[in-house]
Order: C-alpha cells, then sequence, then structure tokens
C-alpha cells in the first residue's frame, strides 16, 4: 500500500533575534516575546512611533497620533500614528507597528503569530477513498497574549495539492484533493513563517481486494480487507423431495438469506448435478427467487435425484434433492383364475361370458390417479372402461401401488363362442407419465355348462317355466318316455319313464296369478293313448292321468288355456279330431265332426264369448281349419278353408289380426296371412320363387315384421313387413331378393335351420341349424356365427329357448346377457349365454310355438322370459 504524505516546512517567525527556548513571554529578554514554535523572538516594531511605544510598538500605547494601517491594531494612538504592513501603532504622532498576514500588532507596538487549534477534523479521522476525497475543515485563530479569536482568513492545505481558507473563528470549510488510493494523509493550517498546525486523515478503501460473493470489503488505509459477511441461506421452494418430470418441468425456486453484517450479495447462484447451467438468481429484499421457474426439461439428463446447491464453492451452501422422472410407470396385470366350477361345466378353469372377473393391475411407481382398465372385446371388438372396485385378490400384490378391478366380461364384444378378452392398462405415474400397456388374455366363453338327460334317444321341442326351469322330453327308443327337469345351474332334479312315448311339453297354470302348477305331456303306446300332467317340483303325477273315448290321442302340438289344453287326435300321420281336455277334472270334448289333414300344427287364443279358438293348418290335404268351443269347453264348432294346391304348411303364428303360415308347393310358396276376423279364405303371397322352395315356420316381430329362414338356394334369413288392410293386407317388400336379410354361410348353402328363427331382446335374431351351427343377425347382416358351437350343440331338431338371466332363486336379472339353451338330438342341453336378455317380450310371436312354455297361445304373457326394453 502506497502511503501518501503531505508534510509542511516550518517558517521562522519574521525578526526573531534569539533561539532561547521559552514557555512564556516571562521566560525571555525585556523586548522579546515567547513565540508560536516556543522560540524567544523580538516583535516587530512600528516605525515612526511616538516616544512612549519604544521599538516596536509597546503594549502601554502611544501618543494620540498612533493607528494601524494593514490589520494593525491603535492602541491609544494618535492620530498621525500609524502601522504599516499590519502593526500597531502604539506611540504618539509619529509611533505604530506593520506585522504580516499571520501576526497582529501587540499594544506595545509589536507583531505577534496568532495561535490556532484545529477544530476539525479530528486526528486520525477515516474518509472513504474515491477518485477525490472532500475533507470538511475548520480552525480558529487567537492572540498569543490571551486576547480573544480573532477574524482571521486561515490557509489549510493538502495534497497533490489542494488548498482552501477559512475564516479563524472556526467557520466551516472543504479540502477536497485527488486521493484515488487508501493511505494517511497529512493536512496542514498556518502561514509559512506563522503558526502551523497539521492533522493526520486516513483515507480508507478497498481497491486492493478482491472479495468472494459470500464476503465483505472492510476499508483501510491499505486498501481494504475481506471479512464474511455472516450470511445464511434458507430454501423457500421448491419443497424437499419434489418430483418432477417433462409433463410438469417448472420448479418454482425461491430462498431468503440473512447477513451478520454487511450488505446481501446481489444474486446468489444455484447449481444442480447433472445439469449444465448455474442460475443467478435476482434479489427482491432478502428474498430471492426465478420469477419464471426453473424448466428442468432441457437440464435434467437422466432420471434421478438431482441435487439443487444454492451458494459457492467454499461457502457452506444448503442442498435441495429433485427427483426428476420422464419414465412412464409400467405395469403388470393378473387375472384371478375361476374356482368352485360344477362338474356340468366343460371348461372349468375358463371365464364366462356372463362373469365378472378378477385382475389386479400393479404399478412400479405411484400414481396420479387411478389406473383405467380397459376390456377389449375379441375378434377386435370395440373396448369399455372398466370401474375400479375394490375386490379380494390372492395373493397380495407385492408392486408400489396395486388396484383391484371387476371385470365385466359382457361388457365388450365377443363374436364367437369363446374368445379371448383382452386387457389394456393406462394411466398417468405422479408426474403425469403416461403409459399404456397391454397384457394378459382373458379366455371367454359362453358355454355355462352341459347335461345330459339320461334314457332319451330321440327329443321334442323342450319347454320351461316362468322361473327358468327346464323341461326335456323324448323317447327312450322303444315305447317308453322320459320327462325331465333341469334347473338353471345345469342341475338334474328328477326324471319321470311315462306309460308311451311323448309329445312336446307344455307348462300349464291355473291362471295368470298362480304359479306354475304342472307340466302336460300327451302319451301314446300301442294301444293306449294318455293325457298327464306332472307337478313342477317332483314330476308326479297330479290328478289321474285319463283317456278320450277314442284311445288315440296323440299330437305333435298342443295348446295351453291354463289349466285346459287342446291337443289332437291322430290316425297314423291323419289329423281326426281336436280335443278340450282337463286332466284335473277328467273331461274330454272332441270336435263334432272328423278334421282330415297332415302333420298339422295346432295354435290357439281366447275367443271374444270367453271360450277358445284353435287353429289347424294342414299339409297335404290342404286346409286352414278355425275351430271354436263355448266357454264350457263342451261344444265345438269348426269352419275349414281350402287352401288352393297341394301345399306344405310349416307351422302357423297369430299375430296382428291374421294366422300367417309359410306354405311350399304347387300353386305358391312363400307367406300367407289369413285374415281371422272375417275368415276370408283369401291368400296374400309375400315371396314368389320359380323353384320349389322349403321353409322355417314364421316368427312375428313388432310391428307385423314377418321373419322365417330357408335351408338351400342359398340359405337365408327373410325379413318382411305386413300392413294390415281390409280384407286382405299387404306385405313390403314382395319379393324374395327384397326380403333376404342376409345369408348364414357365405362360403356354402349347407346351412340348415332347424327351427323358426328366435327373436330376442335388443332386435337380435337366433337360428341353430340341424347340425348345430349359430347364426346371430343384427339389424340387416349377420353379426357373428359360432362354428365351434356346432361342436359343442351336436345336431339340432328341435327349437332352442331364449330366457333373461336368473339368480338361484330362479328371478329375473334384467341388465344381464341372457341364455340360449340349446337341446341336441341325443338329450343333451347346452346353457349358452348370448347378449340378449331373453325374449322380446313385445314381439307378437318371437318363437316357435309363441313362448318358452310352448302354449301355442298368443294370450300368453311374454314378460316371464324377456326384460323391458
Amino acid at each position: 500500500m502506497k502511503r501518501l504524505m503531505v508534510a509542511f516546512a516550518l517558517m521562522a517567525v519574521s525578526g526573531c533575534l534569539c533561539a532561547k527556548e521559552c514557555e512564556k513571554t516571562e521566560d525571555c529578554a525585556t523586548g522579546q516575546i515567547c513565540g508560536p514554535q516556543r522560540l524567544c523572538e523580538v516583535p516587530g516594531g512600528g516605525t515612526g512611533g511616538g516616544s512612549a511605544g519604544g521599538v516596536g510598538g509597546g503594549r502601554a500605547g502611544g501618543s494620540t497620533a498612533g493607528g494601524s494601517t494593514g490589520g494593525g491594531v491603535a492602541m491609544a494612538g494618535g492620530a498621525a500614528g500609524g502601522a504599516t504592513g499590519g502593526g500597531v501603532a502604539a506611540g504618539g504622532a509619529a509611533g505604530g507597528c506593520s506585522c504580516p498576514v499571520h501576526q497582529y500588532c501587540t499594544a506595545t507596538g509589536g507583531c505577534l503569530n496568532y495561535e490556532l487549534a484545529w477544530v476539525q477534523p479530528a486526528e486520525n479521522d477515516n474518509f472513504a477513498a474515491d477518485a477525490s476525497v472532500t475533507v470538511p475543515v475548520a480552525v480558529t485563530a487567537r492572540q498569543q497574549d490571551g486576547g480573544s479569536l480573532v477574524d482571521v482568513q486561515v490557509p489549510i492545505s493538502g495534497p497533490n495539492p489542494s488548498t482552501t481558507t477559512v475564516s479563524g473563528l472556526g467557520t466551516l470549510g472543504a479540502l477536497t484533493f485527488a486521493s484515488p488510493q487508501s493511505g494517511t494523509v497529512m493536512l496542514q493550517a498556518g502561514w509559512p513563517g506563522g503558526s502551523r498546525l497539521f492533522r493526520t486523515i486516513n483515507v480508507v478503501g478497498c481497491e486492493n481486494t478482491s472479495c468472494q460473493p459470500y464476503e465483505g470489503c472492510v476499508p483501510s488505509t491499505t486498501g481494504g480487507s475481506c471479512q464474511p459477511l455472516g450470511l445464511t441461506i434458507n430454501w423457500t421452494t421448491p419443497v424437499p423431495n419434489l418430483l418432477r418430470g417433462p409433463r410438469d418441468p417448472l420448479i418454482t425456486i425461491s430462498l431468503t438469506v440473512t447477513a451478520d453484517a454487511g450488505p446481501l450479495p446481489s444474486a446468489v447462484p444455484i447449481s444442480f448435478d447433472g445439469g449444465t447451467v448455474a442460475l443467478a438468481v435476482a434479489m427482491g429484499g432478502a428474498t430471492y427467487a426465478v420469477p419464471s421457474g426453473l424448466d428442468f426439461t432441457t437440464l435434467a439428463g437422466i432420471d434421478g435425484v438431482k441435487v439443487l446447491t444454492a451458494g459457492w464453492p467454499g461457502f457452506p451452501s444448503p442442498t435441495r434433492s429433485i427427483r426428476w422422472d420422464s419414465a412412464p410407470p409400467q405395469f403388470t396385470i393378473r387375472i384371478q383364475q375361476p374356482t368352485g366350477r360344477p362338474a356340468s361345466w366343460p371348461n372349468p378353469t375358463t371365464w364366462r361370458r356372463d362373469e365378472t372377473a378378477l385382475v389386479e393391475v400393479g404399478s412400479n411407481e405411484l400414481l396420479a390417479s387411478d389406473p383405467v382398465l380397459s376390456l377389449v372385446g375379441a375378434d377386435g371388438g370395440s373396448s369399455l372402461v372398466a370401474a375400479n372396485s375394490k375386490c379380494g385378490f390372492s395373493p397380495s400384490c407385492v408392486n408400489v401401488r396395486c388396484d383391484c378391478f371387476s371385470v365385466d366380461l359382457a361388457a365388450a364384444p365377443l363374436n364367437g363362442a369363446a374368445g379371448n378378452m383382452g386387457l389394456s392398462v393406462s394411466g398417468r405415474d405422479a408426474v403425469l407419465n403416461p403409459a399404456t400397456q397391454d397384457g394378459g388374455a382373458i379366455a371367454a366363453t359362453r358355454v355355462r355348462w352341459q347335461t345330459t338327460v339320461p334314457g332319451l334317444v330321440s327329443v321334442v321341442d323342450p319347454a320351461m317355466d316362468t322361473s327358468g326351469r327346464l323341461y326335456i322330453a323324448g323317447t327312450d327308443g322303444g315305447l317308453g318316455g322320459v320327462v325331465a327337469q333341469v334347473l338353471t345351474d345345469g342341475t338334474l332334479r328328477w326324471a319321470q319313464s311315462t306309460y308311451g312315448a311323448v309329445t312336446a311339453p307344455v307348462v300349464w297354470s291355473p291362471n295368470a296369478i298362480q304359479a306354475d302348477a304342472g307340466v302336460f305331456v300327451a302319451t301314446k303306446n300301442a294301444t293306449q293313448a294318455q293325457i298327464r300332467a306332472l307337478e313342477v317340483t317332483s314330476g308326479t303325477m297330479t290328478g289321474n292321468n285319463f283317456t278320450c273315448a277314442d284311445g288315440s290321442i296323440y299330437s305333435a302340438r298342443m295348446v295351453s288355456f291354463g289349466a285346459t289344453v287342446a291337443t289332437a287326435r291322430e290316425v297314423g300321420n291323419g289329423l281326426q279330431s281336436v280335443y278340450i281336455a282337463e286332466p284335473s277334472s277328467g273331461n274330454c270334448a272332441p270336435t263334432s265332426s272328423a278334421i282330415v289333414a297332415q302333420r298339422a300344427s295346432l295354435v290357439g287364443r281366447s275367443s271374444i264369448d270367453g271360450g277358445y279358438e284353435v287353429f289347424a293348418a294342414s299339409t297335404g290335404n290342404a286346409a286352414f281349419n278355425r275351430l271354436t268351443t263355448n266357454p264350457a269347453g263342451t261344444t265345438w264348432t269348426s269352419n275349414i278353408d281350402s287352401l288352393s294346391g297341394s301345399v306344405e304348411i310349416a307351422s302357423l303364428a297369430l299375430g296382428n289380426g291374421r294366422a300367417f303360415m309359410t306354405r311350399s308347393g304347387v300353386g305358391g310358396q312363400g307367406v300367407y296371412a289369413h285374415n281371422l276376423s272375417t275368415g276370408s279364405p283369401l291368400q296374400v303371397f309375400a315371396l314368389t320363387d320359380g323353384a320349389l322352395a322349403q321353409w322355417t315356420a314364421a316368427s312375428l316381430g313388432q310391428g307385423g315384421t314377418v321373419y322365417f329362414s330357408s335351408p338351400a338356394g342359398p340359405a337365408q334369413l327373410y325379413r318382411t313387413v305386413f300392413t294390415s288392410g281390409s280384407p286382405f293386407g299387404s306385405f313390403t317388400p314382395n319379393t324374395q331378393a327384397g326380403a333376404a336379410l342376409g345369408t348364414f354361410d357365405a362360403a356354402s348353402s349347407s346351412f340348415s335351420p332347424a327351427h323358426a328363427p328366435i327373436l330376442g331382446h335388443g332386435g337380435a335374431v337366433y337360428t341353430v341349424s340341424t347340425a348345430g351351427e349359430l347364426s346371430v343377425f343384427q339389424g340387416n347382416a349377420r353379426a357373428w356365427f359360432g362354428t365351434n358351437a356346432q361342436t359343442l350343440f351336436g345336431a339340432v331338431s328341435v327349437a332352442p329357448l331364449l330366457d333373461v338371466a336368473r339368480s338361484s332363486t330362479g328371478a329375473a336379472l334384467c341388465g344381464r346377457p341372457g341364455t340360449l339353451y340349446v337341446l341336441s338330438n341325443t338329450g343333451v342341453v347346452t346353457s349358452f349365454i348370448v347378449d340378449s336378455q331373453g325374449l322380446d317380450r313385445d314381439a307378437a310371436w318371437p318363437r316357435f310355438q309363441h313362448d318358452n312354455a310352448n302354449s301355442g297361445n298368443a294370450d300368453t304373457q311374454l314378460s316371464s322370459w324377456g326384460c323391458p326394453p
């Protein structure tokens, strides 16, 4: 450090002729005074002073002529006296003194130096180094002989050079001098040859320091020194262990800084491991922050923990950890295996279409929200998001997070008898990294169970009561028959051997309110025919079996009117008469005249006057027969409308005021609508074709829609709409090509429908071929077909039953998939899950013989086997 020193040279007092040291004037010889330099001096005298003044003027005064010129003091001098140059006129007219500016004239006519005293600055005062230094200064001047302060202009000087003057009375002035560096500076006040004072001041600065941001400079005369500021840094944000990722990369940065001494730093650097930049955080008071936040997107590098450090190398800097996560979550999917399958279920480890499978989704990290599990239908069908639920799962999950889902397998398409239902899970982790992951598949089947009814060699159309219990019947290969009840879970509840082969069973009840009471079957052997009523819970007979008068009652069909049944007497294949039978009472009333027909199909309805109407359409001797009975069921009347040509009538369906029949044969083929109100014998051809065609029986939907099938040419499903009119009505369209809804098998025409189309809830149409192949139509085309269902069902010759889903007590479960019960020719019953919720309950005639009870009665309510729209 360079020290700047300025020294003033001491000047000898003018007129001093000796060098004796003194403390006061008494120590000096006569005519001398003790000067400001503590030396005896001869005071300056006046020129031409009075006689009393002596040399240089005396303290006792002079003549009246004394005076002063140039600053002297007239002390009793005469008018003519004077002083030149500041002396004192102490004598008479010729006496006085002339003194320099740094002296005054005494009373004796001599000149004395003024006494000076520093007022400011104080010794060793400190002043900050700058491009220039301005020092406030002040001195006082005093007569040495004890006189008062006097008003004298005192020069003051400093380095470089710099001068100013102040009043001797102590008026403040300022001394400015160039001093760019620190050091000790000497100030001087007074005059050369007169009183002089010296004062040392310190110029302090920091020009020789280079401090760290966390240090402060203490100014000094040597250029300053660095001292710790005593900084304390505290993190405000982010919170410890904050988690961030590319979806939300901004991190709010703020901290507070306090200091024991000195100013706060202008900025605090922030760095982090793995990063590439250091951030200077702008200050706002004691709070430091990055207003827009720190974007980690381009800084984070690989995933992991990033440590933020606030401060400087070598400084105790606090840290804050941030976890950067750019990787999507990873999921695992586990599917619970089904348990507790009955032996009747052919696939004990496969989930059923109508079941709810348990699926566990595990994640390797925490998630922002619940994961979403999608069930993807087989054959590329659409998916459904499954709702999260808390279900039991074993063994327990070992992932960071686990969610259990109850997956309704009926919620996504399954276009076939079986297939794999895919699973896909999606979700976001805690920093919103998205992931969608496919994993696992649920093997699903539509087959619920299969049960074999023992003893059956051939079968007739099965029936069902209003609780969903099945009634399976047929022959044992000889003259005996079998009737069995199968429950909705596949349990064979009972099986009864009957006396003779049986017709298709018909479920009956005494009235619409009472529960199912029994099952009608008609049996016969080589010598006897009987009508039997079996009790539903045990299969035992209710009442007495009875034989009608002619002993030959047997028909392929019966019509139920509650506890009363209409059946027919056949001789060979010829229909001879129709009977109204009441098994509970033993009554049996035949028609009054014979009806000559072949393979007749009976259907009926209630008559307006409280009796019954039975309709029969026959083959061979073509005729349409309408028979009515009185309310007591004791007498019959009948009329017969001849059908021209040699025709074959498949079956009858009643609806829209008409009896609809499909006709094949010479003279016209297609669908006929016979007016039941007018008895009009005229028929309306719905379809015509040059070749002889075969048709299944017709089913009637809503709004006059008629469905039927052909087994060849090619095998197709037809749909036409009948519009009522008087007396005949009309069909739209009226051509085979226009009515074709779709083919059963585009590759071949081998599909041979075994029954009338079954109309299901939601507009689906079901048809099973004689080979056991299922086709499902929806809208205007075939939705899917079950080629492997052929293996499941076996050969089929009778109509299936379509029912709602049911609980263990038989109650309908609307909203769930329904069941198609298919009976094979060998007595195997297959419970097959379909998407329709039972029969179309609003259809006029949705299946063969109208309903699942096989009542053949248009008045039977369909609500027991179908759900509301």
